[in-house]
């Protein structure tokens, strides 16, 4: 199908986030590391002007084995899309979110700003609303007073409308 159709996307997948502490964490001088499995929801909004500019909304949340470790994600951005050919979107977007992260610890607060950057593609079906998509993200946060750059992975089942 040539040229896009439709303003809205909902995604809803299975996601998987390599939670990187940067070494400067008394008692652990190399690094937390952890991973994390969960789910990934967004909203995508495309300009009817503009149809490769979108306004997006997002979360995530996961769980991992450090000590009941969970981490949430939520907020918002832009994004930018290119309809390849064969039934493939390609996008980009950054996003501005709020992050939240347990169990609590002597190190820092529990809530952080955050920022995504990343991207990913969405295949449609011969049925041309249902697709499947994988993403990749870098998530920016700053937890126990220093920073983290941690690396998500993500693939489900995208319906546009």
């Amino acid at each position: 199908m040539e040229g896009p159709e439709y303003n809205w996307q909902v995604y809803i997948g299975y996601t998987f986030v390599r939670f990187y502490e940067l070494p400067k964490v008394t008692g652990f001088p190399h690094g937390l590391t952890f991973n994390s499995n969960g789910v990934n929801i967004e909203g995508v909004h495309y300009f009817r002007s503009l149809n490769w500019v979108a306004l997006e909304g997002d979360a995530l949340g996961t769980y991992g084995p450090f000590r009941g470790s969970k981490f949430a994600l939520g907020g918002g951005g832009a994004r930018v899309r290119w309809q390849a050919p064969h039934d493939l979107e390609l996008w980009a977007h950054v996003t501005l979110d709020a992050a939240h992260i347990l169990p609590q610890t002597s190190f820092g607060g529990q809530t952080s700003f955050a920022y995504q950057i990343g991207g990913g593609v969405d295949y449609f079906t011969r049925f041309h609303n249902i697709g499947a998509r994988v993403e990749t993200d870098l998530i920016g946060t700053h937890f126990f007073s220093t920073y983290q750059r941690s690396i998500q992975l993500s693939a489900g089942v995208v319906y546009r409308f």
